[in-house]
């Protein structure tokens, strides 16, 4: 097994929004609580993209990628879980994220999914959210702990412009549907697809991560350029890696091992 560590980058902080699709719930540009999720150019400008089997990356995200071969570029990407609950009673300023995403590995990600927040009373918030650089966008639809969600991001070579689908699958709700063109600055190289829990920030830094106790994602799909289908598992096209999420003090959280090439489990261990 090849470990990879993650460096720390750069956080989304801006919040505009450009580009929305019509949607039956509204986004907002500011997030009604203090966090979004991580995004990091992870290794500080430079590609050292590993294709090789096996390799796992150790850092803020826990989860699966498809990491494409040299010369391929991917599409999609798209992953299916249940929302978890918090156990906020022992730290409410804890929070975690659920998330489709692409590009995770070689610079800051497009990505979409939920924000789940403690309060201060010892509730937690759900939010569904999409991030593109210094854009991002926050749901004010109403997300229940057990939900079936679907996330996904697409990009739309025709367009220029990615795609971003959050739909929860319980209450037939349409949380996010927005696009955003890739921003002037940021590489967008389509050469990963990823599912993954991760840490989420304000401008301060990581928060600890909330005890979410196990995230089940049930599903995934991933399409390179070209139209080939497949999974987070093996393909003619990209290989699997794993991300061990890991907060610089300990394992935070455990990935269980790849099921059918789509499911697994993140399992929270500490908020430390």
């Amino acid at each position: 097994m090849n470990i990879t560590p993650w460096l720390a980058g750069a956080m989304s902080a801006a919040a505009v929004m450009t580009g929305f699709a019509a949607t039956p719930v509204a986004l907002a540009a500011t997030h009604p609580t203090a966090h979004t999720p991580v995004i990091m150019p992870f290794f500080a400008g430079k590609t050292p993209l590993t294709r090789k089997p096996g390799t796992t990356y150790t850092g803020f995200w826990g989860g699966y990628a498809a990491v494409a071969d040299k010369g391929v570029k991917l599409r999609y990407a798209a992953a299916s879980f249940n929302v978890p609950s918090l156990n906020c009673a022992s730290d409410t300023s804890g929070a975690a994220s659920q998330v489709a995403a692409m590009d995770g590995i070689t610079g800051p990600a497009e990505m979409t999914g939920i924000i789940e927040d403690c309060n201060a009373d010892g509730t937690f918030s759900i939010t569904g959210f999409y991030q593109l650089g210094d854009t991002d966008g926050f749901s004010t639809g109403t997300i229940n702990a057990g939900d079936a969600i679907q996330a996904s991001v697409y990009d739309n070579d025709s367009t220029g412009k990615y795609s971003f689908t959050v739909t929860d699958v319980t209450t037939g709700q349409t949380i996010v549907n927005a696009t955003a063109a890739c921003p002037s600055g940021f590489a967008c190289e389509d050469a990963s697809s990823e599912a993954i829990t991760t840490m989420s920030a304000n401008s301060e830094g990581p928060a600890p991560l909330a005890d979410y106790g196990m995230e089940n994602f049930t599903g995934g799909a991933v399409t390179s350029r070209n139209g080939t289908k497949g999974n987070f598992g093996k393909s003619k096209l990209w290989n699997p890696a794993e991300f061990a999420l890991n907060d610089g003090d300990g394992n935070a959280a455990a990935t269980s091992a790849l099921a059918g090439g789509s499911a697994f489990a993140t399992t929270w261990r500490s908020g430390s």
